[in-house]
């Protein structure tokens, strides 16, 4: 199956179940994969692990850590910029 295909299921080996043999016999959630209303997302898992059911896909943990980086950086810099105007002793900030 490649990434334009759907996934039609598996043929799961013995007490193996789900669309992608992702459970032990008889260990499946009621109503499987459309638990709680939530819709699946690629992998059918419903909405709380990432789908499109609200948890938000893997581009927001790459944003958040792009603020950081920049916080941190303009932090670093205006600690040097100080820490250089005291050494020529201008007035730094008390």
């Amino acid at each position: 199956v490649t990434n334009s295909e759907a996934h039609l299921g598996c043929d799961c080996p013995t007490k193996y179940e789900g669309d992608h043999c992702q459970f032990t016999e008889g260990t499946a959630p009621t109503a499987w994969p459309y638990n709680g209303g939530k819709e699946p997302d690629s992998y059918g898992y419903p909405g709380e692990f990432g789908g499109s059911g609200g948890g938000g896909g893997g581009m927001h943990g790459g944003i958040i850590a792009v603020i950081v980086l920049v916080v941190v950086g303009v932090v670093c810099a205006a600690g040097l910029f100080v820490m250089r105007r005291r050494q020529k002793g201008g007035k730094g900030i008390d």
